[in-house]
């Protein structure tokens, strides 16, 4: 039986990543938690009573860490099988335009900064989980080809600049402890959804979340192994290069 929780899970990826993980009998505990209260329609409207609708902002170590309380009492002794870091933004920023510092540091506070946050305060859970008989655990951090140096095609693109920081940052969090948490039997993977149809992908994408998701999930459960920890990898669990 596997308990999971995914940041950023009421809208988007998450919220899709959310309904396709409660299409496996092995998922006992999905922990969908979310920032705005405002805006969990969607998770409301999933009627599974595995799912645990959880506000945490991931800005905010108090919360976070009362979130990590609330999931050990009900994982218990299991602990925490699978922590997806998937919440994000993505906010336009010109190089030709005006000098932003607070939204520059906000997005790479949200996109790298927060995910090693959470990271750090679940990994007592984690690795509860992967210490067992048996046991294994994974940390799942989306990714982002943009986020790639080796590919990168210059500042103006999508006025992303900054969000490629955030990625890139999001990379190295996941090369370097990933080399360190094999030792553990917990596997840290980069896994990129690829473009979709989100706030982030936009409208004139390929695929749906739903469609991101099943092959997500189906990687997350079946094919992610120890020989994939560290790397980044698309929803096919194909290299991308950093």
């Amino acid at each position: 039986m596997v308990n999971v929780l995914i940041t950023g899970s009421n809208r988007g990826i998450g919220l899709a990543l959310v309904k396709e993980l409660l299409k496996d009998k092995r998922v006992k505990h999905v922990f969908a938690t979310h920032r705005d209260t405002a805006d969990i329609k969607s998770l409301k409207g999933i009627k599974d009573d595995r799912m645990h609708i959880i506000k945490m902002d991931i800005l905010y170590d108090d919360e976070i860490m009362k979130v990590v309380d609330q999931v050990s009492s009900i994982v218990g002794h299991d602990g925490l099988n699978i922590l997806i870091n998937n919440a994000a933004v993505m906010f336009d920023y010109d190089m030709a335009g005006n000098v932003m510092r607070k939204l520059m540091c906000s997005q790479l506070e949200v996109n790298a900064a927060s995910h090693v946050v959470v990271t750090q305060y679940f990994l007592p859970l984690i690795r509860r989980a992967a210490s067992l008989p048996g046991g294994r655990a994974t940390v799942i951090n989306l990714a982002d080809p943009l986020g790639s140096i080796e590919m990168s095609d210059g500042a103006t693109a999508r006025n992303a600049t900054v969000y490629r920081m955030s990625k890139a940052a999001l990379n190295m969090f996941t090369r370097a402890l990933g080399i360190d948490l094999v030792k553990e039997k917990i596997i840290m993977v980069g896994l990129c959804p690829g473009r979709t149809k989100t706030e982030i992908g936009g409208d004139k994408t390929e695929f749906t979340t739903e469609a991101t998701a099943k092959p997500m999930v189906d990687a997350i459960l079946n094919k992610i192994t120890i020989e994939h920890a560290s790397l980044i990898l698309d929803r096919h669990l194909n290299p991308v290069k950093f």
